[in-house]
């Protein structure tokens, strides 16, 4: 069993750890007498800080009558001026002086988030002063209109869905009404009613310093963040919160319940009580949820078009901290009943609890927790975070070390107890989802706004930022951290290998990406699919490679795009060897299977046929073609029945055979692993793999050149519109379209994207229209792209804004500063890809793909350095002189019909609707 030293089985929420606490690594963890907890962990791999801040307050703690409180302060304190009246607000600063930022509100915490360079850490902290210091005459009655309309964008983006509506009924029907989980994180239609006397007191009361935890992690100096805190945190006073509230003792109320939801077919949830993490059974039961999670999808997967009577859609964890609860959507075919399905599931809940121990299947559960607690930690963006969450266990956190070790003493029997006992069938409650006759959408009327042009300028750019900076070259930042160990080179074979030790944490992530995709398929695009996805490994030794792969608790996928098919493969680093042989053994000892080709032809009539399914790839299908022109390699998309039938078996393995070969693969390893063991392992799997009927192909020198990719042609200016009555906000695309956004602009293109990013953000900042735009270079379907969810009401009102956001950015009076700051925060974005070993691979696989080296990652750094205004300039022409780009609109009738009204109709495209 667990012991009471790694997991308190009772304890107060929240209660403060020791002074004197050893964490992780070489950093520490302090109480100042002012109640506030400051962690910090120094990461010798990471280029970039994390600084999370987490206040223990959440809509638990909001009074009868103020639901949304919680959730409006979260907001309103960004409206907080940084350096006095009149000047900017943090929410504008924090956007200049981050990488990235967020905040969020639960039910039981606030957290802040802020990612960057270290010397922008004084900032992160000033805003957490200011935050605890708050000042209700800070922020003018304007400022309050502001947040009120971009919450009530945020509530009909987040809410305004069936999925949400859904969502919330469930989490009434579970909870009792006077519980404090009952309502929801926020409520639309209490917010008009909140005073400002409210969001005031609740601000002084919950945002103190004895309620405030602080975890910064990355490229920090412990010593150097301690006396910043000393000089900025520690003076602030003590202000002891009232108690929180007790959470009440909590049973699921077991049974049957039946709500007529807006859902568009019949469903269910099969919901069980969970215990409070850190108390002794929570490993046990986390583990066996585990179990269940991947029988379901085994299940699934095995039975999917011989025995498709129900789907395993999702599992969800529900509800708060201090009465968790666990569920299990099912959705059952149109020939079964929703009680046979549930039964179905049931069964093989009941049949996970009854495994043999001895075929290694509770090792295998056991491994994958493992990883993604490790994995969890690995990546600097949810690190602080967890780091946060352990700080909640008690006096004495173990931390993920603590964790890990009780999962090493847990036995089969322990999971096997948990299993039955906690996810039994006398122990669920099924919700029984039925759909409404007239299910609607939410009725959120727009309320009217005005914003006032003589506020200070929301588009904040720091006072650093100079015209003159634009017009000399940036000092390259060294993009890799010190302490990363990175090797290039070719097995005996041909194939490119980049093995790159790039954490502190025993994870690693494998990639293997062959240069082919759907674009290398001359007639259908799923030959190339097929080609991934028919193969299966019959021999015998392979299939024990791959048992050892699953129970070390290895996780595989795939994925295809238009020029490359990639595998990926994820797995604790001390099982390396049964990582890369698994992925290894998995491409290419499989071999091809006429089974699976008529399973996968029957299947995809059934899909096909889907009238849902039939729409979206209709709907896919119409906009890649305005993206790229009829028939080009880019817009190939999965056709209908009548070209499923055409797809043979033979060009497949012609397609495998001609393209899957060393010397088009690359394999990347990032993580932290022993490189000369992962060299001998290479060579073994990849370089010199046993003799099979792959063997003679995989080594076989390359004898083609790759197909050449036709120019696109867009329809410049198109507008596609999608009717979809279910949606509240209006959500628009701007799409820019391009061949690639690899080769000589690239540059340019990363620094045009940030320039439009932080243009079109007036259109939340300014005139409140949208929760959020943003700009983005999507390299995967080459473009540009401007995207916002718009206020229905107002979508006009924000498409045009959008659109004179998008001419502003390369011909605003103030063009150099745009530039210059736009290419300083590109250039600190690229040091976020070394906290993430996961993105780390990506970054470099795909750099090697197309363009050949990896030393492009790190060159494009010294590009952007040097990169002139007219650069920028030059590939905006490229982009925008055409006539406008293609417009993709999704929203409900009503806001379609003002858009096109005043559109040429030659220009406007429908798309086949949702359909219910």
């Amino acid at each position: 069993m667990l012991t009471a030293c790694a997991f308190s089985a009772s304890r107060p929420h929240l209660r403060k750890p020791s002074r004197d606490l050893v964490v992780p690594g070489d950093g520490f963890l302090k109480t100042y007498d002012n109640g506030l907890t400051l962690m910090v962990v120094p990461d010798p791999y990471a280029r970039v800080v994390q600084f999370d801040v987490r206040h223990e307050v959440g809509s638990r703690d909001e009074p009868i009558g103020q639901e949304g409180v919680a959730h409006f302060v979260e907001h309103l304190m960004y409206e907080l001026p940084s350096k006095g009246p009149g000047t900017t607000t943090l929410y504008a600063e924090a956007r200049a002086r981050s990488v990235a930022f967020n905040a969020y509100t639960a039910l039981d915490e606030t957290h802040y988030q802020y990612t960057g360079i270290s010397e922008q850490l004084p900032t992160y902290v000033e805003h957490t002063a200011k935050r605890l210091n708050f000042d209700c005459g800070a922020i003018d009655d304007a400022a309050l209109e502001q947040v009120t309309e971009i919450i009530r964008n945020e509530l009909r983006e987040r809410r305004g869905t069936s999925s949400m509506q859904v969502r919330d009924q469930i989490v009434a029907a579970i909870y009792p009404e006077e519980h404090p989980y009952h309502h929801s994180e926020a409520d639309y239609e209490r917010l008009d009613s909140l005073t400002w006397h409210q969001l005031c007191t609740f601000a002084t009361e919950h945002y103190t310093t004895d309620r405030t935890t602080i975890v910064v992690t990355g490229n920090v100096d412990p010593l150097a963040v301690l006396e910043l805190t000393n000089q900025t945190l520690e003076p602030l006073p003590a202000k002891e919160s009232d108690p929180r509230t007790a959470i009440p003792e909590f049973e699921l109320p077991v049974g049957r319940v039946s709500l007529e939801s807006p859902v568009s077919s019949p469903s269910a949830l099969v919901v069980f009580q969970m215990p409070r993490r850190f108390t002794e059974d929570y490993v046990a039961t986390q583990v066996a949820a585990t179990g269940i999670e991947i029988s379901l999808e085994t299940v699934i997967n095995r039975d999917r078009g011989n025995n498709d009577r129900w789907d395993f859609t999702f599992s969800s964890w529900l509800g708060g901290k201090e009465a968790p609860v666990w569920a299990i959507a099912v959705e059952p075919d149109e020939d079964t009943s929703l009680d046979d399905a549930v039964d179905e599931v049931l069964e093989v809940l009941e049949h996970g609890g009854k495994m043999n121990p001895t075929t290694g299947s509770y090792d295998r559960i056991r491994q994958i927790r493992r990883l993604q607690l490790v994995d969890e930690l690995a990546s600097i963006s949810t690190r602080s975070k967890a780091y946060a969450d352990y700080l909640e266990e008690g006096d004495t956190p173990g931390f993920v070390g603590a964790e890990l070790a009780a999962i090493d003493t847990l036995d089969e029997q322990e999971i096997q107890a948990a299993w039955r006992d906690v996810f039994s069938r006398d122990r669920a409650m099924l919700i029984e989802l039925t759909p409404t006759e007239d299910p609607g959408r939410v009725q959120i009327d727009p309320e009217p706004f005005a914003y006032d042009p003589t506020r200070h300028e929301r588009l904040y750019l720091p006072d650093d930022i100079g015209a003159d900076e634009a017009n000399r070259p940036l000092e390259v930042v060294e993009i890799a951290p010190p302490d990363l160990d990175l090797v290039a080179y070719r097995t005996s074979n041909g194939m490119r290998v980049v093995l790159a030790a790039s954490s502190q944490f025993p994870v690693m992530h494998t990639q293997l990406m062959v240069g082919a995709g759907t674009a290398h398929s001359r007639r259908h695009p799923e030959t190339a699919k097929l080609a991934m996805d028919l193969y299966r490994v019959h021999a015998r030794e392979s299939a024990k490679v791959l048992r050892q792969f699953f129970n070390a608790g290895g996780v595989y996928s795939r994925s295809m795009d238009a020029y490359s098919t990639t595998y990926r493969a994820q797995g604790l680093s001390i099982y390396l060897d049964f990582i890369l042989a698994g992925l290894s053994d998995r491409i290419l000892q499989a071999q091809y299977s006429n089974d699976g080709f008529d399973q996968w032809k029957k299947t995809a009539r059934v899909l096909a046929e889907n009238p849902k399914i039939a729409a979206a790839l209709r709907r896919r299908q119409l906009l890649l073609s305005s993206l790229y022109g009829e028939g080009h390699p880019l817009a190939r998309s999965p056709g209908g029945p009548k070209d499923i039938k055409k797809v043979r078996g033979v060009p497949v393995n012609r397609f495998r055979s001609r393209y899957f070969r060393a010397p088009n693969a690359t394999l990347v390893v990032t993580g932290n692993f022993d490189m000369a063991l992962a060299t001998d392992h290479i060579e073994a799997g990849f370089g010199k793999p046993r003799n099979t009927n792959q063997f003679t192909v995989w080594n076989r020198r390359m004898d083609y050149t790759t197909p050449e990719i036709p120019p696109i042609s867009p329809h410049w200016g198109r507008t596609l519109t999608q009717v979809d009555d279910d949606r509240v906000q209006t959500e628009v695309q701007l799409i820019y379209p391009m061949d690639s956004v690899y080769g000589r602009r690239h540059a340019a293109l990363l620094v045009l994207a940030a320039m439009l990013d932080l243009s079109v953000s007036r259109v939340r900042e300014e005139l409140s229209v949208s929760y959020g735009a943003s700009a983005f270079l999507d390299r995967d379907q080459p473009s540009l792209v401007v995207t916002a969810s718009l206020d229905s009401g107002r979508a006009n009102e924000g498409l045009e804004a959008l659109r004179a956001s998008i001419i502003a950015a390369t011909s605003a009076d103030d063009f150099e500063r745009r530039f210059a700051f736009a290419r300083r925060q590109q250039m600190e974005s690229m040091l976020l890809t070394h906290g993430d070993p996961g993105r780390l691979a990506d970054e470099l696989a795909t750099a090697v793909r197309h363009e050949g080296s990896v030393n492009y990652f790190y060159a494009l750094a010294e590009r952007i350095a040097v990169l002139q205004p007219s650069d920028v300039v030059a590939v905006a022409h490229e982009l925008f002189d055409h006539g406008g780009p293609i417009t993709h609109v999704i929203g409900p009738g009503d806001s379609i019909e003002q858009i096109v009204a005043g559109l040429d109709p030659s220009t406007v495209l429908e798309l086949p609707e949702t359909p219910r």
